[in-house]
């Protein structure tokens, strides 16, 4: 294949002709990358919505490239090319649908802005007496007296109670990797972070409520969740998930 066809080709199709032509099996892959095949299927077929992170494919992009001798580099830059241009294709949908819920909002909030002044008109044209406007402003100030002693009755204590309960409800989690992999991890409902790790490394992160992962590798980690040992089901180069607690 000339370098004139290469930089023209997407890169799933590329890594897959240099495969092919290289008389290299998918499975082989899988077993010297840590990568499972079905992930391997959908790089070649450039499937993005069920690929991981730019940062993991990249990744996968390099394992790949240098058991079948593909140029690695360009595969990468190629793997942009083509993200950027599905990201322009189906972002609009999302884009329009944003906007339309900031309408939304615009309008309900109009609406109620005019219903206060209808209500606040109507009211001011019937006239209120003195003594309608005298009660209110009894009733508020009993109200706030109430709300007074209510304050000073509270015990003072349930404070340091309330932030020794927040103490003791982090929830922590170290993970070790063993073998070459990587991980997609949700905490509290945040952000996705994700993670290419490598045999050695280690990370300690800590939760309020739960922790969501995403395993590239079962075999590849080891966890502890809240300084216990969990056991990770799967196989060499099998992606799990898993939701603690």
């Amino acid at each position: 294949m000339t370098s004139e066809k290469i930089k023209n080709i997407s890169f799933g199709r590329y890594l897959k002709s240099v495969r092919i032509e290289k008389g290299i099996d998918l499975r082989k892959i899988a077993k010297e990358t840590k990568i499972s095949q079905s992930i391997l299927v959908n790089l070649e077929n450039e499937n993005h919505e069920k690929l991981p992170g730019p940062l993991f494919v990249k990744g996968f992009i390099q394992g790949y490239a240098e058991i079948v001798g593909a140029d690695a580099i360009l595969a990468g830059k190629n793997y942009m090319v083509s993200l950027e241009k599905h990201k322009k294709t189906f972002m609009p949908e999302s884009e329009l649908s944003k906007r339309k819920s900031v309408s939304r909002y615009h309008l309900s909030v109009c609406f109620s802005l005019l219903t206060c002044i209808i209500i606040l008109s109507v009211y001011l044209m019937s006239g209120a007496d003195d003594t309608s406007m005298k009660k209110v402003h009894q009733q508020t100030a009993d109200s706030k007296k109430n709300m007074k002693i209510s304050t000073d009755a509270a015990p003072h204590e349930t404070m340091p109670k309330k932030t020794e309960n927040l103490a003791t409800d982090i929830l922590t989690l170290a993970v070790s990797a063993v073998e070459k992999t990587w991980l997609k991890i949700i905490i509290d409902d945040q952000s996705p972070q994700e993670y290419l790790l490598e045999p050695g490394d280690h990370l300690e992160l800590e939760s309020s409520t739960k922790f969501n992962i995403l395993v590239g590798n079962a075999a590849g980690v080891k966890l502890m969740f809240n300084n216990k040992p969990v056991k990770v089901f799967g196989k060499n180069g099998q992606v799990v998930t898993m939701q603690l607690p």
